[in-house]
């Protein structure tokens, strides 16, 4: 029989510690010692290293107690992501130094810590944390705010079993991303391969530059003879987006599509063009490539591929739409290539934070254009690895949305699990949902 849901506080759930006031002077990036979890590292769902990535070598006893353990759960405290930077350790994140204005949570004898992180990775915490950050240019939460949020918590047996049924789609979720990450990955690798070192199939399937390919001189050095110099902005129609007037705006109609949701997706936040009239050639479709031209050189910077339906364009984005639609997948993985380089345009035009790629910055920067041969093969390669990306991407959506709507109606207990029945966690490729899609994006 199922016990009433008990209203807590979460400070009655779980312990929170802050991290240590490590000075950023001693911060080394050679990997002596262990690596710092800072604000900056925190993303939604996920740590971020790379370029962010910073080690403390000098690893006393008294610094002991900031180490991170598997499962724990960090919440950065400040910035304009703030209660939506949160993320669960994983193994292979360890060992971990936690920096202060970063929190770590973990759960007491009444909750189970799976059960933490549902309550953390939830709207209803993203709404009260949004409803009480102070700070206007950089927001920022204590952890006393963090303690005194309002939970619902069921009994550990029935804690048990909505586990038991909301885990398995984080597992597919999680298995999705790092599919995802692995084919980018390969995409860079191949376009790398092609169209930096030169090392594309030649007639006989060799590579060209070690086969003694021939070369002939250019602005930008020596280039496979028969290709050309090009100005990226020459490679595709560049449409910024359009602007919107107040009495255009309201809670329903057609998504507006900025930074935030090329990052993070259609959440509360967003807002809806109501009216009509806009010219067609700012609505969006899957498989649409979005360069975020504006912003934060390091974290706004980027290209994207959207994937989640229906959406009509911002300003400081462009819709990048090439002339022959096979070229997608080259375009897209030039832009994705070149991020460094926009970064460090933007970079040098910075001023409060945010920098820019201009329409000029893209007409004076050119690229090694390759023999319309080595395009058409390269598309043959990199399309397909494209097109799974968007409807991999389209899956997680479905699962995402399945598991938000399960989670909020089992967490606040409109619907209750039987305790009696067993609800096995099972593995993620026994999943049905995903495949239930019919929203599959092609590539023809």
């Amino acid at each position: 029989m199922n016990s009433e849901y008990s209203k807590k506080s979460l400070g009655d759930c779980v312990s929170i510690i802050t991290g240590f006031p490590f000075k950023s002077e001693d911060f080394n990036t050679d990997e002596k010692g262990i690596r710092l979890v800072r604000g900056k590292n925190v993303t939604k769902g996920s740590l971020r290293w790379g370029e962010d990535t910073r080690y403390w070598s000098n690893v006393s006893d008294d610094l002991l107690k900031y180490k991170l353990l598997k499962d724990d759960i960090v919440i950065g405290m400040d910035g304009s992501l703030v209660g939506r930077n949160y993320a669960k350790i994983s193994e292979k994140d360890l060992p971990l130094l936690l920096v202060q204005r970063v929190a770590a949570l973990r759960a007491l004898n009444n909750i189970r810590q799976e059960y933490v992180y549902f309550l953390i990775d939830n709207e209803r915490f993203i709404n009260y944390i949004d409803s009480i950050k102070t700070g206007t240019s950089i927001p920022h939460i204590s952890v006393k705010q963090i303690k005194n949020f309002e939970v619902l918590l069921p009994s550990l047996e029935e804690q048990n079993q909505i586990i038991s049924i909301l885990q398995p789609l984080y597992d597919k979720i999680e298995l999705n991303n790092a599919i995802n990450k692995n084919l980018e990955e390969m995409a860079q690798a191949l376009f790398k391969r092609w169209f930096v070192d030169f090392e594309f199939p030649n007639e006989n399937g060799e590579p060209y530059k070690s086969s003694d390919g021939e070369f002939e001189e250019s602005e930008l050095g020596f280039i496979p003879k028969g290709w050309t110099l090009k100005p990226i902005y020459d490679m595709a129609d560049f449409i910024n987006g359009t602007s919107f007037k107040a009495d255009e705006i309201g809670g329903a109609g057609v998504p507006i599509i900025k930074i935030a949701e090329l990052k993070s997706g259609i959440t509360q936040q967003t807002k809806f063009y109501q009216a009509m009239g806009k010219d067609g050639k700012y609505y969006l479709d899957n498989g649409d490539i979005l360069f975020s031209w504006s912003g934060n050189p390091d974290t706004s910077i980027d290209t994207f591929i959207w994937y989640r339906g229906n959406g009509i364009l911002n300003q400081h984005i462009f819709k990048v739409v090439p002339g022959d639609v096979k070229l997608r997948g080259y375009i897209y993985t030039l832009l994705k290539y070149m991020k460094s380089t926009f970064a460090r345009i933007a970079g040098g035009k910075q001023t409060t934070g945010l920098g820019h790629v201009t329409v000029k910055d893209l007409q004076r920067l050119q690229i090694v254009y390759p023999c319309y041969d080595i395009l058409s093969a390269f598309s043959q390669v990199i399309n397909p690895i494209v097109t799974q990306i968007i409807n991999t991407n389209i899956e997680n959506e479905i699962l995402i949305k399945t598991r938000d709507s399960l989670a909020s109606k089992l967490m606040s207990g409109e619907i209750r699990v039987p305790l009696n029945e067993e609800y096995p966690i099972s593995k993620s490729s026994d999943l049905p949902l995903a495949t239930e899609s019919k929203a599959q994006y092609s590539s023809t």
